[in-house]
């Protein structure tokens, strides 16, 4: 049975090492997106950097979509990479029979 949880992933501009550099083994978003795919068989991207009037946007956006998703162990995953600006980091989980998304500040 399908149970899909979309997943916004926000955090500071300091976190981007460039595109090429974020797929280091030890950047985090490349650390969490190996743990989604052993957990839950996929990766956060990257949504197109374009906007409709020229500016870009002021932090990391990574967007994604998961069937099954284990909520709990994704938000302790995400507390236990090494941000450079660990209070930036921000989470938002919209549950397929939720009506509303959740924000989650995972650096508090």
């Amino acid at each position: 049975m399908s149970y899909v949880t979309d997943v916004v992933l926000m955090f500071d501009v300091q976190e981007n090492f460039e595109s090429d550099l974020a797929h280091r083994s030890g950047h985090p978003i490349e650390l969490l997106n190996r743990w989604l795919e052993k957990n839950a068989d996929g990766r956060l991207f990257l949504p197109s950097q374009e906007s409709t009037n020229g500016n870009v946007t002021g932090s990391n956006l990574w967007i994604g979509s998961f069937n099954q998703l284990d909520t709990d162990s994704l938000i302790q995953t995400l507390k236990s990479l090494n941000w450079r600006v660990p209070n930036s980091v921000q989470l938002l989980l919209k549950e397929e029979d939720a009506d509303r998304a959740v924000l989650i500040d995972v650096g508090e």
